[in-house]
């Protein structure tokens, strides 16, 4: 009788690099989990590194992360829906226990939506023991890019106190409160490259007056690319107008993405600029 021979494995290098060929097939990567003891850790980071969370998956993400901590370093991409206040829930949200268990400083990006449709307040509507394990997720994290949508008059302090911050998203209804900057806690504001506003009523006058004061939330000085939509009206202009004499003509390069509703009559004002991409819509 011929002795056994000894089972040939691959490399695990080179496990992981057929592995990270399937990083956008969830299936197949969920699949790859099963197989081999060698297959699962690479597996799982390319399962778990984007979480959407909504309102009907937090109790079994609550579960699933009490049960298999060993899960949460593998999430690069976290995208929290909070319910609208004004939907009736049948039992309460574990959103203020599970947020205050992501705060690993795995975290790249982060996207704060509505669920149910409308925009709330972030003082009035937010409960507060959610807005406070929102707040550990900022302060936990190394933040490259905050997406925030549909909540109004956001505390601009939160994002403004992640030094590695480069993007920064505004859409739908969503807006930043006041920006009052706090003398016992000195932070040099984060240098954006990407910014972009959406439709929202208060969301470009907002986001200036974060950016425009003497010791603004953040810095426009790297600024690459700028995505806004015209709004009726000339304060829109006026603020507009501010913006371009002010930050936008110290800059060498910038794409500057303008979606124009009543005709591109305002943009003589910024006819001092130069190097300036514009891709109007």
């Amino acid at each position: 009788m011929s002795p056994k021979r000894p089972r040939r494995t691959l490399p695990q290098e080179l496990i992981d690099r057929i592995i990270d060929c399937l990083r956008d097939q969830q299936r197949l990567l969920a699949k790859c989990a099963t197989v081999s003891r060698a297959f699962v850790r690479r597996s799982q980071q390319h399962i778990f590194a984007k979480i959407i969370l909504f309102p009907s998956l937090e109790h079994r993400f609550m579960t699933l992360l009490e049960n298999s901590p060993h899960l949460i370093p593998h999430i690069q991409d976290l995208s929290v829906a909070i319910s609208n206040p004004r939907i009736p829930t049948s039992q309460p949200s574990p959103l203020p226990k599970i947020l205050p268990l992501l705060t690993q400083r795995r975290i790249k990006s982060l996207n704060i939506k509505v669920y149910g449709g409308g925009a709330v307040d972030w003082e009035k509507d937010i409960h507060k023991a959610v807005r406070d394990g929102l707040a550990s997720v900022f302060l936990g994290n190394r933040l490259e890019a905050f997406i925030l949508q549909d909540i109004e008059n956001f505390d601009p302090l939160l994002p403004a106190r992640c030094s590695s911050l480069r993007m920064l998203v505004i859409g739908g209804e969503g807006s930043m409160a006041p920006f009052i900057a706090r003398p016992y806690y000195p932070f040099s504001p984060p240098p954006l490259s990407v910014m972009m506003i959406g439709t929202g009523q208060y969301a470009f006058q907002s986001l200036m007056n974060c950016c425009t004061p003497a010791s603004p939330a953040f810095a426009l000085s790297n600024l690459e690319w700028l995505g806004l939509r015209e709004l009726p009206g000339p304060e829109w202009i006026e603020a507009f107008r501010n913006l371009a004499q002010s930050s936008l003509s110290k800059l060498k390069h910038l794409v500057l993405e303008l979606e124009v509703k009543q005709g591109a009559y305002f943009l003589s004002i910024i006819t001092n600029i130069r190097r300036i991409t514009f891709l109007t819509l």
